[in-house]
């Protein structure tokens, strides 16, 4: 009975260890099962991932070469529209480049922009043409009567008067007030210094701007009083679409129109048509002249064109105090 009780006690413990081997290969097999899911899983939620990054990344790269492409777009618009020839071909920013070509179809300017960024390129085309109008930036443009607000009125933006700004104010809700810029251009009840005109249209035209010895056109005048001249109206009109030009009103020197500048406006070629009519130029600055000098108006073209030019109608011995020239500014 005690060796039959011994080997049955043998018998058990091997069986037991032999469970035990199993159970720890089993586990091993299941950790090794979740190892490959897991990296499977991982692989594929990684890779979408992965691309969608790599895309954005190039999104937004070729984002930044269409940027700095339409950027120079917009910065060759506003050089035409500010009558400037300077444009620059070539623009760089944070490791993008912009590339324009110019060419001028008929009477507009087109330009051509490629931008580039890394292996990236985008490319901007765009058109300027000069149209009947004025450009115009401000909430309310008032002529020479000015501007008067009473009550509880407001404007939501810029203004700009050729004659005075005026408002009463007020305590809450009974205020009168502009939100944005307010320009009076001229001077209260401003009258004409000197008048050079007829109730009759001159058969006399005087084109300038179309070469160098008519490039730039200027007539001298006698100051009548100390005055300031705010304004300077022009009876004017142009052929195809001239650049603007600058007015100013420059000392004599002996005879022709000195360095001096007194004081100056631009002469807007949107606001001049192909009709002849009064075009005002206000001046920066109303600065009073010496009464009994004799002064300069010039009209400064930057450069010249044979088909875009201005034409004035000239009035023969109309005023004996003054005569014309052209020519180039500083040139003899």
């Amino acid at each position: 009975m005690i060796k039959k009780n011994i080997q049955h006690r043998h018998f058990c413990f091997h069986k037991s260890k032999q469970v035990a081997h199993q159970k720890g290969a089993a586990m091993i097999i299941v950790v090794l099962f979740f190892i490959i899911l897991s990296a499977t899983l991982l692989i594929g939620v990684s890779s979408p991932i992965s691309n969608q990054i790599k895309e954005t990344n190039e999104f937004l790269i070729s984002k930044s070469a269409y940027n700095i492409a339409d950027s120079q777009a917009e910065n060759s618009m506003y050089r035409f529209n500010k009558g400037k020839v300077d444009a620059p071909t070539d623009i760089s920013l944070l490791g993008a480049t912009a590339t324009a070509v110019l060419t001028t179809v008929g009477s507009d300017k087109s330009v051509l922009v490629e931008g580039s960024k890394s292996i990236f390129n985008r490319y901007v085309k765009a058109i300027f043409g000069t149209a009947e109008g004025v450009s115009f930036n401000y909430g309310l443009q008032v002529g020479n009567g000015g501007l008067v607000m009473n009550g509880s009125s407001y404007i939501n933006g810029n203004v700009y008067a050729n004659g005075d700004i005026s408002g009463k104010g007020g305590s809450g809700w009974y205020t009168t007030y502009i939100t944005g810029s307010a320009i009076a251009a001229t001077l209260s009840n401003p009258v004409a210094s000197v008048s050079i005109s007829s109730s009759t249209m001159s058969t006399i035209i005087t084109p300038f701007g179309q070469s160098n010895t008519n490039q730039d056109i200027a007539q001298s005048f006698v100051a009548a009083t100390s005055t300031a001249i705010s304004q300077i109206n022009f009876y004017i009109k142009k052929n195809g679409n001239p650049a603007n030009a600058t007015v100013k009103i420059v000392d004599d020197s002996s005879g022709v129109p000195g360095s001096i500048v007194v004081t100056s406006g631009t002469l807007s070629a949107s606001t001049v048509t192909t009709s002849f009519a009064y075009i005002p130029v206000v001046m920066s600055t109303a600065i009073p002249l010496s009464s009994g000098t004799t002064y300069w108006i010039v009209v400064d073209n930057g450069s010249n064109d044979a088909t875009n030019y201005y034409s004035l109608a000239a009035y023969d011995n109309l005023y004996s105090a003054g005569t014309t020239k052209q020519g180039r500014i500083g040139s003899s």
